[in-house]
């Protein structure tokens, strides 16, 4: 009898996680990462203008239809956070509140299918010279700018490019949730930052295409990196749904185990009272 209540627990865990909404649309979204190698990319402007290009390239290959950067992927485990200071209550070191920060380029947001709510989104004129911008997502405006009017606002998130000290960032947009790190958590307050003003040297490229064949698709991206620099591979080349997967893998394996062992469970009891 606990076997069959434990099964049917982990059995009804599994059924809601496979129905959680991440805030993402999953489906053929094309991933794979890049790292560039800091002799050959020494200074932002270098790295800007490599991905620039490159992302020029990819959404160039018929199919797709749109591509950008991000660092962290989300589902894949990996986490930046980072302290933050709002202008309009300033804190001192150590009481200062954290959230974590990703770094995307344009067109991150139609991409990934993550809803604008308020402002605007990132764009070709946020350089690493021009205004600092940052963008938060839903849960960080209800949580610490609760019933106001978050765009135009200035925070300074303690992120910086080498030796340069962090800026202050104004707000500049609202976007809907999403589930970063797995599904069995809650949607958190996020902070989003220009790749062009946050440059580094290894970034996620997430391209949505309309094609089938993946494999033809990987070879069109490897060409066009080639194209730019023949020495850098194109690491972890998946598709999205494959980190959705891998993050249900554990709870269907402990559902599926549990289930056998309840069914043996309640075989051997039939038997018994028989």
């Amino acid at each position: 009898l606990i076997l069959l209540v434990c099964a049917g627990l982990l059995i009804q865990t599994f059924a809601r996680l496979s129905r959680v909404q991440t805030g993402l649309r999953t489906e053929k979204l094309f991933t794979a990462r890049i790292n560039l190698p800091d002799a050959s990319y020494p200074r932002p402007a270098n790295v800007n203008a490599f991905f620039d290009q490159l992302l020029a390239k990819i959404r160039a290959i018929p199919g797709i239809n749109s591509a950008s950067i991000i660092l962290p992927l989300p589902l894949t485990g990996s986490n930046i956070t980072t302290d933050f200071d709002a202008e309009e209550h300033p804190l001192p070191e150590g009481q200062r509140n954290d959230a974590p920060m990703r770094i995307t380029g344009v067109d991150y947001f139609e991409t990934m299918g993550i809803p604008l709510l308020q402002g605007r989104v990132f764009k070709e004129t946020d350089k690493f010279d021009s205004l600092p911008v940052v963008i938060v997502n839903e849960r960080f405006a209800q949580k610490f700018f609760p019933g106001q009017d978050i765009v135009g606002k200035r925070i300074q998130p303690g992120w910086s490019v080498g030796d340069e000290k962090p800026r202050m960032r104004q707000i500049v947009g609202v976007v809907g949730n999403v589930r970063h790190l797995s599904l069995q958590k809650d949607f958190t307050p996020e902070m989003y930052v220009p790749a062009t003003q946050v440059p580094v040297n290894f970034f996620w490229i997430v391209a949505r295409t309309s094609l089938s064949d993946s494999a033809a698709l990987t070879t069109a991206v490897r060409d066009q990196l080639a194209s730019l620099d023949r020495d850098i591979p194109l690491n972890q080349v998946r598709v999205f749904d494959e980190y959705m997967s891998r993050t249900l893998a554990k709870p269907r394996f402990n559902a599926l185990l549990l289930s056998i062992f309840a069914g043996t469970a309640l075989l051997l009891t039939a038997i018994g009272i028989y």
